[in-house]
């Protein structure tokens, strides 16, 4: 047997680790997708309201409860949590 082929057991261990190497790979791939997506949608969401009077109505979800604002109040956030989302 020369140096360059590994046993059966370090085939496995070699195998192993690359499995769990794509898995991980596979879930940053996916964070960075939703990530992506949700720059992109906040993105809308503001080109959208600032198209709109501000003194207007808007519902926005905080914290899991629906809640009324005007568009002038939510855009700040709106572009607060665009910045959180990019970094």
């Amino acid at each position: 047997m020369s140096e360059s082929e590994f046993t059966q057991q370090q085939e496995d261990q070699i195998l192993e680790q690359f499995s769990k190497l794509q898995q991980e790979y596979n879930n940053f791939a996916s964070t960075v997708a939703r990530i992506e997506l949700e720059v992109r949608d906040h993105g809308s969401v503001i080109s959208a309201l600032k198209e709109l009077d501000g003194d207007r109505k808007c519902f926005r979800v905080v914290g899991g409860v629906l809640v009324e604002r005007t568009i002038k109040e939510v855009i700040p956030a709106v572009e607060g949590n665009l910045e959180n989302v990019s970094l």
